[in-house]
């Protein structure tokens, strides 16, 4: 039985692992699999016929800065779903980019909580845009904007970040000036959605950008954005602490 129950904990643990948790969870799972609870407490479960455990599904929760809760299950297909870090940006309000397989096929598709209603167990419908069915194109609508980029790993780099739901640093040509700003893929809208340094939301219309009125952008902001923006207010210490690649 101890050998089937360490087999069991390097194949839990790793899941954890692969979904952002690290290995913070790993002592208490060990102490819960070796008593031989029949679930744990992270809807970890096992079949009634057999002995191995498996990660059904994780509840996250998020408190807003306004001490608004917001919370989901999250199901886990063949142990992958969704990272620590798409999660908190699920639940911020972002979509996430993802593929998987099926029937043979690579399936590709933006995925996004609807807030506006829940059901039966507190739960926000998943909306999802899929690349053979819908209009939004990332790279496409980055090309749109006058983005200054050096390499094409930066450029590769903010792909990647935009993907998982992040609110990505940029910084952009304004008549002649360097300004930072932060974008998010909106699929919802076909769009990359643009803000200014105060989180404002801002249109471009004749190459320039506009702000769009009593459009603010609501909730509590990643540490990463938040050092980002102290940079942008400090320039002493974009000297003393130089910007960090996002991958």
């Amino acid at each position: 039985m101890f050998v089937m129950v360490e087999k069991n904990y390097q194949f839990l643990s790793e899941a954890l692992s692969q979904l952002g948790f690290g290995d913070n969870l790993n002592d208490a799972l060990r102490t819960k699999m070796t008593l031989g609870m029949p679930e744990y407490a992270l809807k970890f479960g096992k079949k009634e016929d057999g002995d191995f455990y498996f990660l059904n599904a994780y509840h996250a929760k998020l408190t807003k800065e306004n001490g608004e809760v917001l919370s989901q299950n999250f199901p886990l297909f063949q142990q992958r779903g969704y990272s620590a870090e798409e999660t908190y940006n699920l639940l911020s309000g972002r979509a996430v980019y993802n593929s998987f397989r099926k029937e043979g096929e690579t399936i590709s598709r933006w995925s996004r909580l609807d807030f506006s209603t829940q059901n039966d167990k507190g739960n926000f419908p998943i909306k999802s845009y899929y690349d053979n069915k819908s209009n939004f194109n990332l790279v496409k609508e980055l090309s749109k904007l006058p983005l200054i980029s050096n390499t094409q790993e930066e450029k590769e780099a903010l792909i990647r970040g935009l993907q998982k739901g992040n609110l990505e640093p940029v910084v952009v040509k304004q008549q002649g000036n360097r300004e930072r700003m932060f974008i998010e893929a909106t699929p919802q809208h076909q769009k990359v959605t643009v803000y200014n340094a105060s989180m404002e939301k801002v249109n471009l219309v004749n190459n320039k950008m506009q702000v769009v009125q009593d459009e603010k952008l609501d909730g509590k902001l990643p540490e990463m954005t938040k050092k980002v923006m102290e940079k942008v207010n400090n320039p002493s210490l974009q000297e003393e602490h130089p910007k960090k690649k996002v991958s």
